[in-house]
């Protein structure tokens, strides 16, 4: 689990999660801004639901390019993952035991936030949250 004594920055937790990508030769970028006043929760919910989104990108997108922001809106800080990948339809339930953004999506709605992806086959991914800063 993600816990800030253990990095210099969520930026640089991004970027370490994001290297495997970039050594395998997919466009990588990371901005990340606004998190500083956000509690150790909403940062550590930031970085699981990242964790999981470039998780879903590794295993199945085949991205040739990968977008991570972090930036506060507001009393809100908002996370976009966006792909260039194959896609998916999301009104189709993912393969048995997939379950991760859907479990995420709960711990997002707890916090009283939101968690919204948007994909079609062939179209790419977008994974956007947004979490009240607390």
């Amino acid at each position: 689990e993600f816990r800030r004594v253990l990095f210099r920055s969520l930026a640089a937790a991004l970027h370490d999660l994001t290297a495997p990508l970039a050594a395998a030769g997919v466009a990588v970028d990371v901005d990340v801004s606004g998190d500083e006043e956000a509690g150790d929760a909403v940062v550590a919910l930031t970085w699981r639901v990242a964790q999981e989104a470039v998780r879903n990108v590794v295993h199945h997108a085949a991205a040739t390019r990968v977008s991570v922001t972090v930036r506060r809106e507001d009393g809100t800080l908002v996370l976009e993952v966006v792909d260039d990948g194959r896609g998916f339809d999301p009104s189709v339930a993912g393969p048995e035991g997939h379950f991760g953004l859907r479990n995420l999506d709960g711990l997002v709605r707890e916090s009283g936030g939101t968690l919204e992806v948007e994909s079609s086959p062939a179209g790419g991914t977008t994974l956007r949250m947004e979490v009240p800063v607390r």
